[in-house]
């Protein structure tokens, strides 16, 4: 986990612009195309999703990931049994938070840590059943 923040923190240093967790969010969100659709899932229900029309910024992503790394540190390190899976864990976590997100909503920096908390905390959960705990 460490040498992939090590990573991170090399991409993120590209880019010396200093954002806020909800600008940075913001504008990784709109560099990727964000916008909401209907969606129309497997059995018949439509519902609205967000969705991007091309992949993530490199550099803004770690330097969103980076942002949390304390977050993520403090809540990973305490589960050893991970290993390698936390850097999974990492990846979804931001994954499903940029999914989840509806820029209009995002109106300050808690807003994002919120989505960013319960996401972290369900991919935690779900390593553990797939897993086990030691």
């Amino acid at each position: 986990m460490y040498a992939y923040f090590k990573m991170l923190k090399e991409e993120a240093s590209i880019d010396p612009t200093e954002y806020s967790i909800k600008d940075l969010t913001i504008e990784l969100a709109k560099r990727a195309g964000y916008h909401r659709a209907n969606y129309t899932f497997d059995n018949g229900s439509v519902r609205e999703r967000t969705m991007y029309d091309r992949g993530f910024d490199s550099v803004l992503t770690a330097k969103w990931i980076m942002f949390y790394k304390p977050l993520f540190c403090g809540k990973l390190a305490t589960h050893p049994e991970f290993g390698d899976g936390a850097v999974d864990i990492i990846n979804s976590t931001f994954l499903i938070t940029m999914n989840c997100l509806q820029l209009d909503k995002v109106v300050d920096d808690d807003v994002v840590n919120r989505y960013v908390n319960m996401a972290l905390s369900g991919r935690i959960k779900n390593f553990l059943i797939e897993k086990g705990s030691i």
